[in-house]
This record gives C-alpha cells, sequence and structure tokens, in this order.
C-alpha cells in the first residue's frame, strides 16, 4: 500500500466507510462492497472499536457518519460510475504508466474532498474525547502494529518477497481471472522488482499514529474553539496526505510507488482479451453497485481514467 495506509482513525474510517467503494474498487476487494451497502453500521463500529464511545456521543457520531455518507452517494457517486466507465473503454487498448498514475490521483482526489467534507465533524469528535478514549486509540494502534510485525516482519528477504507476491497475484486474479505460468513468472520478476523495506512502512506508520495523538492530546489539554479545532484537523489530515516527512521514508515510498505504477500497466498489457473481458466485467459490477446507491441527481466526473489498483 501506499505510505497513507497508517492515517490516523478519524481520517482512516472515511478511507474504509465513506470511499470504501472507491477503495474497494482500487483493491479488488469484494468486502468493500458489501460493507459499502452497510457503510453507516460498518462506519460506525470500526471507529467504536477504536474509541468506545460513550452513551452521549453514540447518538451525534452516527448522525454524523449517516450525513456524510448521504452527502458522498450524492456528491461522488454518479462521478466515479462515470469515471469507471472510462476504465472500460481503456481495458480495450493499452495503457501506459502516466495512465496508472493518474488512476491513483483521481482516487487521492475523491479522498481530499470527503476528507475536506468531514473536517467539522471529525474536529468535533476530537473535541469530546475524554482522556480514556485518547488511550484506547494508542492501545489500538499497539495491537495494529503487533499485528503487522507478525504478519509482514517476519522471515527473510525472500520469504517477504514470495508473500508480498501473493498478495499482488490474488489481487490480479481477482481483476482478470486465472493467469499462465508465463504470466505468473512475469509478475513474479515485476512483484521483486519493488523495493521492500516493511521495516520502513512500520515507522511511517508510527510516526503518522504519533503525530494523530498529539493532536488529541492538544486538543484537549487546550480547549479550543470549535473553529480552531476544525483548523488544527485540516491541516493535520493535509499533512498526512503529503508525503513522508522523513526524507529515506520518503525516497523509499516514491520508489516503491513507482515500481507498482510499472507493475500494473504490465500486468493490464500482458491480459489476454479473455483476461480483459474478465476486467471489464468485474467493473461493470462496481458500476452496477454504485448506480444503485446513487441517488438521482447527476454530477460531473473527475476526468481522469481509474486503473484497478494491484498491490
Amino acid at each position: 500500500m501506499t505510505q497513507n495506509s497508517s492515517m490516523h482513525p478519524l481520517a482512516r474510517f472515511l478511507r474504509c466507510s465513506s470511499i470504501l467503494l472507491l477503495i474497494g474498487i482500487l483493491c479488488g476487494c469484494s468486502v468493500a462492497r458489501l460493507a459499502y451497502n452497510n457503510g453507516e453500521t460498518v462506519s460506525y463500529f470500526w471507529l467504536n472499536r477504536y474509541v468506545d464511545f460513550d452513551a452521549d456521543q453514540k447518538p451525534w457520531v452516527k448522525k454524523e457518519i449517516a450525513a456524510l455518507f448521504a452527502w458522498h452517494r450524492q456528491a461522488q457517486l454518479k462521478a466515479i460510475a462515470e469515471t469507471l466507465g472510462s476504465v472500460q473503454k481503456q481495458l480495450e487498448n493499452p495503457v501506459t504508466e502516466a495512465d496508472v498514475e493518474t488512476s491513483y490521483e483521481t482516487a487521492r482526489q475523491y479522498l481530499r474532498a470527503v476528507l475536506e467534507r468531514a473536517a467539522p465533524a471529525m474536529a468535533d469528535l476530537a473535541l469530546s474525547l475524554r482522556e480514556q478514549q485518547i488511550e484506547n486509540i494508542a492501545s489500538r494502534f499497539a495491537d495494529n502494529n503487533e499485528d503487522f510485525r507478525k504478519e509482514r516482519l517476519r522471515g527473510d528477504v525472500a520469504q517477504r518477497q514470495e508473500a508480498r507476491y501473493r498478495r499482488t497475484l490474488k489481487s490480479a486474479q481477482h481483476w482478470f481471472g486465472s493467469f499462465t505460468a508465463e504470466q505468473q513468472r512475469e509478475m513474479r520478476m515485476l512483484s521483486d522488482a519493488r523495493p521492500l523495506d516493511e521495516d520502513a512502512e512500520l515507522a511511517e506508520r508510527i510516526a503518522r499514529q504519533e503525530a494523530l495523538l498529539g493532536l488529541l492530546r492538544a486538543i484537549r489539554a487546550d480547549k479550543p474553539t470549535r473553529d480552531t479545532a476544525i483548523a488544527m484537523v485540516r491541516e493535520h489530515v493535509h499533512r498526512m496526505l503529503q508525503p513522508s516527512a522523513d526524507e529515506t521514508r520518503r525516497d523509499y515510498f516514491a520508489r516503491y510507488h513507482s515500481a507498482t505504477v510499472h507493475m500494473v500497466a504490465n500486468i493490464i498489457n500482458n491480459a489476454t482479451p479473455q483476461q480483459r473481458q474478465h476486467c471489464i466485467a468485474e467493473v461493470q459490477a462496481w458500476i452496477d453497485d454504485v448506480e444503485k446507491q446513487s441517488p438521482p441527481t447527476r454530477t460531473t466526473a473527475l476526468k481522469s481514467p481509474l486503473i484497478p489498483r494491484l498491490d
């Protein structure tokens, strides 16, 4: 994943809820489609696991989540459906690495819009947190980091590359169906050509988690006005959407991203006509789901193609 995958829960839940459908499209995750259809409930449950809301918080948190979903369905789903339509047309011809890069930026544009919309609610939540709830978030972070160590930091380099390749292959098979032995060998070479430093990924996760906890503790201690808290949250989210503040990690993530873009373009361009049709059908399933969720009012799609993501 990109360096932003360790974003704090107030922002991360937006990735996993209000734009869950979009993230599912990028990641090839069929669970995301089901989750989005029950998004308000899933989002509340997910966020509550971090915070453990009290009786006073529960009603208005649920109300804010529902309002954000209503806005997202009205403002973005039609645009996402139209953007996905361009994917189907692109899959009929070779794609360039620039096309794949543009698809990532398309997703980031949707994400930025959601986070901007959600900033006031995120600030309200931050203002309402008790000290114990902030510690609950810290504890959840620690548990997640331990899971990361167990899953990603075991074995030697060859074993970690094998595990990463298997994740890539599983995602690719979701979109394109089965691959020949030759295609799998090519995919393995492309996957292994990407830099691998999962210790750096963990360090970035921890740095971003600590930044969030610092923000929440500052808001609790200083008790700023709501407008000031909103500004603080927006500034924090802006930083979280930027590349790593650490120069070494920033260079690693940039190289990883470029190599992944190269890999995705090659997988798409090496696909057979039958595999491309399989992918087109998968994209159509997403379009159908989006259109079922969308209200009648149409919006203008972002003028960018959206290529399925393979990590």
